[in-house]
């Protein structure tokens, strides 16, 4: 599974909604976090714990999504490429971010992509924080299994959708190793993440890593 480009789990989710106008997981020990701040267009900032040592790149979401994409890999190496899209509820949905909706796209993302999978059924687990509510599943790629993986291609992917106060925030977790520290801090990451409706102080999006 190649982290090149942006899955569309939750640009699917935006483009319904523009064309009318997504448990928490055990403590991790990661070390130090830190807080980040990134702007969500138009629907202030999403706020994530981020283990200090990750980097972070910003840029808009792909299509002309209103919604702002996040990448976040180690400070070398390919052991693990994290990518999260965060927007807002611009075309006033009643059930933008409601768990059902957001189960239904992830069941239906996660059955698309069963066929190239080891996995024989899809197993969706819930995602849950303080004010996080979510969906994901964990896909092993079939190539993976006869063929070494190359730079930028990743044989585990963990993705899934969770509202985050009044946002939806999409994640796709791209990692190598089937116990993987990465990913278990990502999920955390995820389920810790808080909707401030002011403007981020952080540097403007621009895609420069930090």
């Amino acid at each position: 599974m190649r982290a090149s480009g942006w899955p569309t789990l939750l640009l699917a989710l935006f483009a319904a909604a523009a064309s009318l106008a997504a448990c928490a997981p055990a403590a991790v020990q990661q070390g130090a976090a830190a807080v980040r701040s990134f702007a969500v267009p138009g629907f202030g900032t999403v706020v994530l714990d981020v283990p200090a040592d990750w980097q972070d790149s910003v840029e808009a979401a792909e299509g002309g999504v209103p919604a702002q994409a996040i990448t976040f890999q180690p400070p070398s190496g390919y052991a693990f490429r994290v990518k999260v899209v965060a927007g807002g509820n611009h075309a006033g949905l009643l059930d933008f971010n409601s768990p059902d909706r957001i189960r239904r796209a992830v069941e239906r993302q996660g059955s698309r992509l069963l066929r190239s999978a080891v996995e024989p059924t899809l197993t969706v687990e819930t995602l849950r924080g303080t004010v996080t509510r979510g969906f994901y599943y964990t896909l092993t790629d079939k190539r993976a299994v006869e063929h070494p993986t190359t730079t930028g291609d990743f044989p585990r992917l963990t993705q899934g959708v969770a509202s985050v106060g009044a946002l939806l925030v999409s994640f796709s977790i791209y990692f190598r190793d089937p116990i993987a520290p990465e990913r278990e801090a990502a999920l955390a990451m995820i389920a810790g993440a808080r909707h401030v409706t002011r403007p981020a102080s952080g540097p403007a999006p621009g895609g420069a890593p930090r």
